[in-house]
Order: structure tokens, then sequence, then C-alpha cells
């Protein structure tokens, strides 16, 4: 019979010895003694990958744009949409995408789920979203200058910010130009 952690027919035939779980894992199953088979299975804990005998710990890059437009916005105007592509911003469901901006001291919570779209490419470590923002307010014009966006999604326990700048100009009505004029 072969000893306490190992399994096998013992004898003249060698015991192998029973799987070994990675500290991040969850073993379940058991390997008894006497037993033709390891029945251990070792699963990862939430937050790390690999095949149970050695776990990894999930790291996600930090997100970085790539491109922004338009590079300012108005004051006032409405439904104005900011586009960003950015890269490592794993947005893969956008019930787990908050995004408010701040400018002049005011906080504007956008409802991720009316007011975004996000296309993604690739995976949890490594892709590419294209985020488009439709903005439902605007601030005041008295309120004009740079704003603060920020951008969150939460992967799990983990959760990943991203913050841009941008520029709210004020949104000026003047007189209608006049092209040409005849005299009657």
């Amino acid at each position: 019979i072969c000893p306490n952690g190992t399994y096998g027919p013992g004898g003249s035939v060698a015991c192998i010895p029973c799987k070994t779980c990675d500290a991040n894992a969850v073993p379940s199953g058991s390997c008894p003694v006497g037993s033709g088979a390891d029945g251990t299975v070792c699963t990862c804990k939430l937050g790390y990958f690999g095949n149970g005998a050695v776990c990894i710990k999930q790291v996600i890059p930090y997100p970085s744009l790539v491109n922004m437009t338009p590079a300012s916005l108005l004051c006032v105007k409405p439904n104005q949409v900011v586009n960003l592509v950015i890269n490592n911003f794993p947005a893969f469901y956008l019930s787990d995408v908050s995004a408010a901006f701040q400018v002049a001291g005011t906080t504007y919570v956008i409802d991720a789920a009316r007011y975004m779209r996000v296309t993604m490419t690739g995976n949890i470590t490594s892709n590419v979203a294209t985020v488009g923002i439709t903005l439902p307010v605007a601030p005041s014009n008295a309120n004009s200058g740079t704003a603060l966006f920020s951008l969150s999604v939460l992967l799990g326990a983990e959760q990943v910010s991203f913050s841009f700048t941008n520029s709210f100009v004020p949104y000026v009505v003047g007189p209608p130009s006049v092209g040409f004029f005849t005299p009657q």
C-alpha cells in the first residue's frame, strides 16, 4: 500500500504523489491512501488564474487614453458626445461601469446604461475600449472651464478607475450672419 500523500497500487509499482494545490487555490476531492487515482481538484481563487497547482494574481494594467474627440465641449448644450479610445479599460458589462464629471465644484453623474456605449476588443489584461459618452446635461456658461471626468469599472472585487480632463467653453448664440443684402 502507498503511504499517505501518495496513490497507486504500491508493492513493486512506484507510488505517485497526490496533487498539491497552490496557496491561492481551493482544493476539493481527495487522494485517499490505497486509492488508484488522485481525486484532488485545485481551483484558483477569485482574482487568480492558473491550473490550480500554480495560481497567479491577476494584475490589471492601468488604463491609458489613446484618443479623445472633441478637444472641448460647449456649456449649456445637452447631448454632446465625447468619444474615447482607452487602452486597458475592460468594460465587459455597462452595469459594472460608473461615470461622472466635475466642473466648477459641481459633480454630474452619468447613467452609464443610458448614456454610454462601449465596444471592446481583447481580454481582461490587454484590451482596447472605444467609449462614447453622451452628456445629458452641460454646465452653465458661468461654469465654463476644465472638467475632470472619471470612469470606473468593477471587476469582481477590483475596481479599475480612469480620469481625464476636457474643457467646457461658453456656448454663445450671436446675431444671424447676413451673407448678402439687396435693397428693395
